[in-house]
């Protein structure tokens, strides 16, 4: 039977922060870290360098897995990716995968009741520059960015109303919103059909450098 993941979070945040990646120190010359970029789609001169080198992160190899009651340093709001094959089950909790991102099967100890990126959270520093700046936001306000029909939206968190539905627009769909500050989550839907509308989670430097002509959604 062919495994079934369920990411669909996830697959969102880190894909998005994979691309992120691109925006970093320059890489000179051939220096690509020994990837082949002979058939690109984008000017290589645009390839930057970002974060950790090649292979910085580790692997988590030899996981232990342990029963849910077990499972202490979890909290009811965590986000996990499933993995089901035939009648077996496994949960990969992201507060660990953040730390190696690939699972191989670890003797690595970590405090994994801890985020990797917090004092990254806490500082005014962005890990690497972009091309561009706009100015209505701070560099580091978390916001939750979606494309509707072509059109680019950002929703700062801090801003929005707090455990309340309410209603926008992007371009010519109407759109239903609530969002829950405790667990940081943000649902969105059509407004004429209940369709999840796919978003995600990013820093408002990464997403205006990704859509330099993106709306930004503001209290009436």
């Amino acid at each position: 039977m062919a495994p079934t993941l369920s990411v669909r979070r996830w697959c969102a945040t880190r894909a998005f922060a994979a691309l992120v990646c691109l925006f970093g120190a320059t890489l000179r010359g051939a220096d690509f870290l020994g990837f082949a970029v002979s058939k690109a789609t984008i000017p290589t001169e645009e390839i930057l360098r970002g974060g950790p080198p090649r292979d910085g992160i580790p692997s988590l190899d030899r996981p232990k897995f342990i029963q849910p009651d077990e499972a202490r340093f979890m909290r009811s709001g965590d986000l996990v990716v499933s993995l089901q094959v035939g009648e077996e089950t496994r949960a990969y909790p992201l507060r660990i995968l953040v730390w190696h991102e690939i699972v191989n099967d670890t003797g690595f100890v970590r405090d994994y009741a801890s985020s990797p990126y917090t004092d990254y959270e806490n500082s005014a520093q962005i890990m690497f520059p972009v091309p561009r700046h706009r100015k209505e936001l701070p560099s580091k306000e978390w916001v939750a960015g979606l494309v509707v029909a072509g059109v680019p939206k950002a929703y700062p968190l801090s801003r929005l109303p707090k455990r309340a539905e309410f209603d926008d627009r992007v371009g010519d769909v109407a759109l239903r919103i609530a969002y829950d500050p405790s667990t940081r989550h943000l649902a969105v839907t059509r407004a004429d059909t209940g369709e999840p509308v796919p978003h995600t989670y990013a820093y408002w430097f990464a997403w205006q450098a990704f859509y330099p002509r993106t709306e930004l959604w503001e209290r009436e």
